[in-house]
């Protein structure tokens, strides 16, 4: 059922907003699944202490999310990334 799954892409925000003008700049996390592949990337403002490291977890192999595979499978989180990035625009 997994290869039938359509690609699914989201982003987190904290539960108040920083700027109502632009809330982008609240935004905490963005992330996206295809296939059996997660990737989770971090986006901290820039008055927090800095961003977090982006995590890649193989849900068919991994469903409980407790490797990241990010420095294994480079190629895979770069391509899922560009797919990230070509979904989420703050402007839209």
């Amino acid at each position: 059922r997994v290869a039938a799954r359509k690609p699914l892409y989201g982003e987190c925000f904290p539960h108040n907003a920083v700027d109502l003008n632009a809330p982008a700049k609240g935004i905490r996390h963005r992330g996206g699944i295809d296939g059996h592949w997660k990737l989770i990337v971090p986006h901290v403002p820039a008055d927090a202490d800095g961003p977090g490291k982006p995590e890649l977890y193989d849900l068919a192999a991994d469903p409980h999310e407790k490797t990241n595979r990010i420095a294994e499978k480079p190629d895979v989180a770069a391509a899922l990334r560009r797919k990230l990035g070509e979904w989420w625009n703050p402007v839209r």
